[in-house]
């Protein structure tokens, strides 16, 4: 029971002095139909409650849908309240309003662009999950930039693509007749132009449907518009694509404010700089990539229009190396090395220093596809390629690729070249990293990777020292490949009480997730090590293929756990 309903209740038991003191208290919020007739229910006529809908900028209606479809009618904005809406949703809701924006060169102010959080404004006896939420949290953020409020009696329902189009959702009408029920003031709701169910749900009495392709046309619906944003200079955004690399390598580098930086600039860039455009786009991709969001990554990189690099063939390497690099994470290998095949011959033999470097890059990725496909003498060939080409054109990556050679040695069984391989990574690394960032960047792959070695030679406790020094961060990579061998150091010793604590950390990311990733996938596998070491509960087993099924996108029956295990390089 919320506050409003604690007050209601308490009407139906008081005398009727004290009644007026609570009307007062109740006179100040808009009430659900539903409360506001109960609440009139056990009040004189002239102490009724009169219909009113709430209004308060950075606010709007949310409709949504329990599992069965029963619909829900909340409120969602940017004051902090019962429980965030979720990350992912409030990154999606940003990326569409941010590209719209900046089609319209127009650019959000950074109160908007750069809040942490958005709130569910009621107490709901459900999860909010899905992407249905997501032009609901565009409008609060678009209300919150123009400091004032969306029109009170439109809501509406759409997910929302990265470029800011209107997508459908599930339970139409069984949300309309919830806000029809609750909030009849309530009279227009905006959905996708492609919605379906429409007929079903036209219907319904006092509710008129406005159907909107973008994201433009929707906030029009609800009183505000893109145009009333601040100017974006497009001059600015050239200057800040060709920074974007540099700051990117910094130590310490701040990839949630470059993603949307690039993504920003990419947006803007798009009709007059349409290369330019594909470059931010790549790095607001690569940035993403970083942050384990690899699904997003991918459909930063499908949306590049390859045509407008026909005459820059060295951006349109770029952003099939970095679109490999997101396949992999995804999982589809196949157009993973596809991509970084096609970047290869789209380089050709190495012109310049710069030039050379690419194709060490494009080389690497393509290792890399083979290596988490399980092909490797194929990825110790191309990964080997790799380090020769980046021993001629980019020094300075040398111990990462290197440190990815090692891995595929290892692997494959054999220890004594992937020690000798990784040894000299760590000892160039060590060099490297006391006059450059990128270098110490490095450093933490490179000692997930000698612990792993370590543990496959039987030093357990030089596997400890070297998986610890990592990091535990569990949202992150590569501290979390890091849990999930220190579950395997454990398991080693026969240590299942740290095993148990070790795997548990590991699924921080997987119970809220409601998107595969491979940060997401990571966790599930880690967890997983309990059942491959056959020490796990009957309840353990079935988290284990709860957990793995979400982090995969698929149903896993037990058959499959080990397979999945054993091929998880992460």
């Amino acid at each position: 029971m919320n506050r409003l309903e604690a007050i209601v209740a308490q009407l139906e038991r008081v005398d009727l002095l004290k009644r007026k003191a609570l009307v007062r208290e109740l006179a100040g919020h808009a009430l659900p139909e539903s409360l506001r007739r109960r609440a009139n229910a056990v009040l004189p006529a002239a102490m009724a409650l009169p219909e009113r809908l709430p209004e308060r900028v950075g606010e709007t209606w949310l409709l949504l849908a329990k599992a069965d479809g029963q619909g829900l009618v909340a409120r969602v904005g940017t004051g902090r309240s019962h429980k965030p809406l979720g990350a992912a949703t409030l990154r999606a809701a940003r990326a569409a309003l941010v590209h719209a924006a900046g089609h319209a060169c127009r650019a959000l102010p950074s109160d908007a662009r750069d809040l942490a959080e958005i709130y569910v404004q009621d107490d709901l006896d459900a999860a909010v999950t899905g992407r249905s939420a997501e032009l609901s949290a565009a409008v609060a953020l678009m209300s919150l930039a123009l400091g004032r409020p969306p029109h009170a009696h439109v809501a509406g329902t759409a997910r929302l693509s990265l470029e800011g189009k209107l997508e459908p959702v599930h339970h139409l009408r069984e949300k309309l007749e919830a806000l029809r029920l609750e909030w009849p003031l309530v009279t227009k709701v905006v959905v996708a132009r492609e919605q379906g169910d429409i007929e079903d749900a036209c219907g319904l009495e006092g509710i008129e449907l406005v159907r909107a392709a973008d994201l433009g046309e929707a906030l029009l619906a609800y009183g505000l518009d893109l145009r009333e944003l601040a100017l974006s200079d497009i001059d600015d955004h050239e200057s800040r694509v060709s920074r974007l690399k540099t700051e990117g390598e910094k130590e310490g580098a701040d990839f949630e404010r470059l993603a949307k930086d690039a993504w920003e600039s990419a947006s803007v860039l798009s009709d007059s700089h349409s290369d330019l455009a594909a470059k931010a786009r790549g790095y607001a991709a690569l940035f993403r990539l970083h942050l384990g969001e690899s699904h997003e990554a991918w459909t930063m990189l499908c949306g590049v229009e390859r045509k407008s690099l026909a005459d820059e063939p060295e951006i349109l390497a770029m952003v099939d190396t970095f679109g490999a690099s997101a396949a992999i994470d995804v999982g589809d290998l196949e157009q993973a090395k596809s991509l970084a095949r096609t970047a290869m011959e789209t380089l050709g033999a190495p012109r310049s220093r710069e030039h050379g470097a690419m194709l060490a890059s494009a080389r690497g990725t393509y290792g890399r596809a083979y290596l988490h496909a399980g092909e490797y003498v194929e990825a110790i060939d191309h990964l080997s390629r790799a380090v020769d080409l980046h021993g001629t054109y980019a020094p300075f990556e040398v111990p990462r690729s290197r440190g990815y050679l090692a891995t595929a040695l290892r692997l494959a069984g054999r220890l004594d070249q992937a020690r000798t391989t990784l040894d000299l990574a760590l000892e160039q690394n060590a060099r490297d990293a006391k006059k450059r960032s990128a270098s110490r960047q490095t450093t933490p792959f490179l000692e997930l990777e000698a612990g792993r070695l370590a543990a496959a030679e039987g030093r357990l406790d030089d596997a400890e020292r070297h998986l610890e020094a990592v990091g535990d961060d569990p949202t992150r990579y590569p501290d979390l490949g890091a849990l999930r061998s220190r579950v395997l150091v454990a398991l080693r010793r026969n240590d299942t009480a740290r095993a148990r604590a070790l795997a548990e950390t590991c699924v921080t990311l997987v119970v809220p997730g409601a998107k595969a990733s491979a940060l997401r996938q990571v966790g599930a596998v880690g967890y997983a090590e309990l059942v491959v070491a056959g020490v796990a509960t009957p309840d353990e087993e079935a988290r284990a293929l709860t957990l793995l099924s979400r982090a995969f996108g698929r149903s896993i029956e037990m058959g499959d756990v080990a397979a999945i295990v054993s091929r998880q390089v992460f």
